[in-house]
């Protein structure tokens, strides 16, 4: 979990089966691999001419992308997912949208397996808008207690609590975070372009992405 001891091991290209693909998730046994389908552009099409979708795929050895082959695909009903999420048992699955700043929560009835979730939009959700005007990455605690969110404004991050532990509609505002860290002049920057964020696997650390700046950065957790 060191950064500085990071080093591109494989390259793979997906973009032959998958439009656009960003926002990628590894299932827990690393055995599945999920991205946000960007989708083709229809003009005058419904969801402003998109379609956007989950595509999964299965890694024949854990946690080696090379060895990931096309297995299925769930057709979100949104037009702008920005960052997915999932719990950590696989069968809740997390979905941020852009136009409309709101995180959607999907059930798995088979875990892991995005072809089970809802096939109409969830009731289960939680509008953001009050405190990020388009929000671009987000994700929950390992306990599901706490969700992170960063996008454009305010440069950093905002927390909130969920009183029922992976029920995103339970969400509360706690706090708000500006993510600084040291940049290649070694001068301090303060991230204003948040476009990913992860927590660690003890809930003790977070990493930050800067899509401006460029950088991943690692920071300890919000007190």
């Amino acid at each position: 979990f060191n950064l500085s001891t990071a080093t591109v091991a494989r390259a793979v290209d997906f973009e032959s089966t998958t439009n656009g693909n960003k926002g990628v998730v590894l299932s827990a046994d690393g055995t599945s691999m999920y991205f946000i389908n960007h989708g083709t552009y229809t003009a005058g099409a419904a969801n402003n001419g998109y379609m956007q979708a989950i595509d999964q795929y299965t890694l024949s050895t854990a946690w080696e992308i090379n060895t990931a082959s096309y297995t299925r695909r769930f057709n979100t009903g949104l037009n702008s997912v920005q960052d997915m999420d999932f719990s950590p048992d696989g069968t809740k699955m997390y979905l941020l949208n852009g136009t409309n700043d709101t995180i959607y929560q999907y059930t798995l009835t088979t875990a892991w397996n995005v072809g089970t979730g809802n096939s109409s939009l969830p009731t289960t959700l939680y509008s953001v808008s009050s405190k990020e005007t388009y929000p671009y990455c987000f994700c929950l605690s390992p306990d599901g207690t706490k969700l992170l969110v960063g996008g454009t404004t305010g440069k950093g991050i905002d927390e909130f609590t969920l009183s029922t532990a992976h029920n995103i509609s339970t969400a509360s505002y706690v706090r708000f975070k500006e993510i600084r860290y040291t940049y290649t002049n070694n001068l301090p920057f303060v991230s204003f372009f948040n476009s990913g964020i992860q927590y660690h696997t003890d809930g003790c650390i977070i990493y930050v992405v800067d899509s401006i700046a460029g950088g991943l950065s690692l920071h300890g957790l919000l007190t």
